[in-house]
């Protein structure tokens, strides 16, 4: 591979979104743009960004629409659809790559399983080229377990 990180996160910029979703009540504006970064799947997930239509324009004064917007200013984070096992990991991982962990909310084994979340998209980036390039493996080797949801267990058990 003769393409350098810089190349990289240029040529990941021009990758186009494979899907939307609104999130919540459509007039709020939380939505998750779903990516595929070298076969890495990423979301953008953006809050308070309301689309007022011209119903809600009627039913909703233009005072109340300003006070939303300085109360709850847009913003904009990325997540990687990766989840690290153990909070010690997931809190090393946040910090070499300049990101932030959550916990999972849809683990079979609640407790254990965390995502990365980012502010910048080069950090993400950092992520996405060391998986793609095999460094995140040497540096932090597998996962100890196998993640697996809660989602369809539930119906299946129940």
């Amino acid at each position: 591979m003769n393409e350098s990180f810089e190349q990289f996160v240029e040529r990941m910029s021009h990758v186009k979104k494979t899907e939307e979703i609104i999130v919540g009540p459509r007039y709020k504006g939380d939505t998750r743009t779903i990516f595929e970064f070298e076969g890495q799947c990423c979301w953008l997930e953006t809050c308070d960004m309301p689309n007022y239509t011209e119903r809600l324009w009627r039913e909703i004064p233009p005072m109340v629409v300003c006070i939303n917007a300085v109360m709850h200013p847009p913003s904009f984070h990325w997540i990687h659809s990766r989840l690290f096992y153990t909070k010690a990991r997931a809190k090393m991982l946040a910090k070499h790559y300049g990101a932030k962990f959550y916990e999972d909310n849809y683990p079979r084994e609640a407790g254990v399983w965390y995502y990365l979340w980012f502010k910048e998209f080069e950090d993400l980036m950092r992520l996405v080229w060391d998986i793609h390039t095999g460094v995140f493996k040497a540096q932090f080797g597998d996962e100890a377990k196998e993640y697996q949801s809660c989602i369809g267990y539930l119906e299946e058990v129940g």
